[in-house]
């Protein structure tokens, strides 16, 4: 089957150079708020209260017809009193006003809009014709829309959001690009630095997203989540294009029956087969990741560590159990235990009782009890580093001792990719923090590092 036909291509002429439109979405140096509430506070959903409380830095012109100044900021009655063209316009408000904004705004001079209003083509009849009301707009005026139905974006290096409620600040070299603002602000295991929710993505999507993290030096890894492709063919040539030159992580939602319909509810989207799409994205070399637990796992290893050379694994364990367990999972997932090296075994024997013959996973705890539980991880973790026979290190270990990792990984400067289950008490955010710039990822369970990292290699 050729797969590209169970598609229907929608393509618009792209006259913004890629950067400068991804530039002007998630890091404008001006930013007009159209529609912004004159609530403030705690739960008033006021973007104006968040971009204060995200530090942005930029310049910020609210636009209300009913409000002179809100937070002590000068409001402005419409788009044309502004006192320049903004990079950026985020417009909020009723669905019926945004075709005439999105013209106002154009003929200011304002290149990029977010539109955060809903109740478009997810929506009613008349929602749909509204955005064919958009569509129009941008063919004849060439502003460039993200939306409707948008949480917008959002940027931990600048600081800047378009989000209504306050994000978390994740300086990580993650971009993530969805149809759901639930992905922008992210969950637990899933940290982003950079993100955009194309909500029904009537002109800007993937393709033009995609290529400008590409280009984006902050990024390392590139979480995509789809609901419909639209862009199917341009979204193909960028990755045929450019898709070697970072990993792009792709989670499709919508592949059942009911989760089809709420999708076309969602963002106006229709989800399409599932077995396709993912043919599709396999044929692109994409990892496609089948959960949200998945996604999260994948995205922490690719933007820590680097892919092994092969799948030998080096074990070091405080629990001869917790060993057989890292062995299974290794299975599970087609990895190795590696044999170490002569060299390696002398090494590790210089701590150990004469009757001990270190195997592969080493317990370090016989050894711990003479010489110290630190001294001994730090010794076999050396040796296991520099042993050629291991292409990937595997360490089973307590909170407490991620720092030992921690240090003796930058001590080192240990390249190969480092794992760990974290055993007894597991905090994503110290685990987040003791992991943060080095190449080490951890992980609650074995299986789930192995899987990860096995979607990751294939």
């Amino acid at each position: 089957m050729n797969i590209y036909k169970c598609f229907v291509s929608f393509e618009l002429q792209v006259d913004v150079v890629m950067s400068e439109l991804v530039k002007n979405l998630v890091s404008p140096d001006s930013v007009a708020l159209i529609g912004v509430s004159r609530n403030t506070g705690q739960g008033s959903l006021n973007l104006l209260d968040v971009l204060v409380r995200f530090r942005y830095k930029g310049r910020i012109y609210p636009v209300n017809p009913s409000a002179d100044r809100i937070m002590g900021m000068p409001v402005y009655k419409n788009v044309c009193e502004l006192p320049e063209s903004p990079d950026l316009a985020v417009i909020m408000v009723n669905r019926k006003l945004v075709p005439g904004i999105v013209y106002d705004c154009a003929e200011k001079g304002i290149k990029t809009a977010i539109i955060i209003s809903d109740g478009f083509a997810e929506s009613d009849t008349f929602g749909k014709r509204l955005q064919e009301d958009l569509l129009k707009a941008v063919r004849e005026t060439n502003i460039r829309l993200l939306g409707p139905n948008s949480m917008g974006v959002v940027n931990a290096y600048a600081p800047f959001t378009s989000s209504f409620v306050d994000l978390p600040r994740h300086r990580v070299p993650i971009a993530f690009i969805g149809q759901s603002g639930l992905f922008v602000q992210g969950f637990s295991g899933l940290e982003i630095g950079k993100g955009i929710d194309i909500g029904n993505g009537c002109d800007i999507g993937f393709s033009e997203l995609l290529e400008g993290f590409i280009d984006d030096a902050d990024i390392r890894v590139i979480a995509v989540h789809v609901e419909e492709l639209k862009d199917i063919k341009s979204f193909s040539e960028v990755m045929k294009r450019r898709g070697y030159e970072k990993p792009v992580i792709v989670y499709k939602t919508g592949r059942s029956g009911q989760a089809r319909e709420a999708a076309l509810a969602h963002s106006g989207s229709l989800a399409g087969n599932y077995d396709i799409y993912k043919a599709f994205f396999k044929s692109l070399n994409l990892i496609v990741c089948e959960s949200t637990e998945e996604l999260a796992d994948t995205t922490r290893i690719l933007s820590r560590i680097s892919i092994p050379k092969g799948r030998k694994v080096g074990i070091i364990t405080p629990t001869g159990g917790g060993g057989i367990a890292c062995i299974d999972a290794c299975d599970q997932y087609g990895f190795k235990v590696a044999r170490l090296s002569e060299s390696s075994v002398k090494k590790i024997l210089e701590i150990y009782p004469p009757y001990y013959r270190p195997n592969n996973p080493v317990d370090i705890m016989s050894a711990a009890f003479r010489h110290g539980y630190g001294r001994v991880y730090r010794h076999v973790l050396e040796t296991m580093a520099a042993d050629e026979a291991v292409d990937i290190l595997f360490c089973i270990n307590g909170m407490p001792t991620l720092k030992t990792i921690r240090s003796i990984i930058s001590e080192h400067n240990i390249s190969k990719p480092v794992l760990s289950w974290v055993i007894g008490s597991y905090n994503q955010e110290e685990v987040d923090a003791l992991t943060d710039g080095i190449p080490l990822a951890a992980f609650p369970t074995p299986e789930r590092a192995f899987r990860a990292l096995d979607l990751c290699c294939r």
